[in-house]
């Protein structure tokens, strides 16, 4: 792991993500696409547990930048703070293949609270409000 100056994001080792993921076991995996696959893990990060969502890029997309322009893409997008974003905690460049590691928010789905009667009408007004 090391992060350079200027730069927003963690450049992680494979070896740092494999760790996290347990080897990029199956049951750690979330999902694949055409863009890759996404998988959840932990990373200790100054002595703290932080859950990780990382996704692997492979395919057509890897061709589409060279690495020196990925990584400065990578660390503009970073930069960008907001509610409703996932924040960007590294990236990791390995022979071929390219991760990127985001924050993992590791709550339940907003349905979950609704159907389940778990939140109380005046914070359900609240949460509508604040997604429309």
């Amino acid at each position: 792991m090391k992060q350079s100056a200027g730069d927003h994001l963690i450049q992680f080792n494979v070896s740092d993500l494999e760790k996290a993921t347990k080897g990029f076991k199956p049951s750690y995996k979330i999902r694949g696409g055409e863009f890759g696959a996404f998988y959840k893990g932990t990373l200790k990060q100054s002595g703290k547990k932080t859950y990780v969502l990382i996704q692997q890029i492979q395919g057509h997309v890897l061709k589409a930048k060279s690495d020196h322009s990925w990584v400065k893409e990578l660390n503009t997008i970073a930069a960008i703070k907001h509610q409703n974003l996932v924040n960007s905690i590294g990236y990791c460049l390995s022979e071929g293949v390219r991760f990127v590691v985001g924050e993992c928010i590791c709550y339940k789905s907003l349905s979950h609270y609704l159907f389940k009667g778990l939140l109380p009408w005046g914070e359900r007004l609240v949460a509508v409000q604040d997604a429309a």
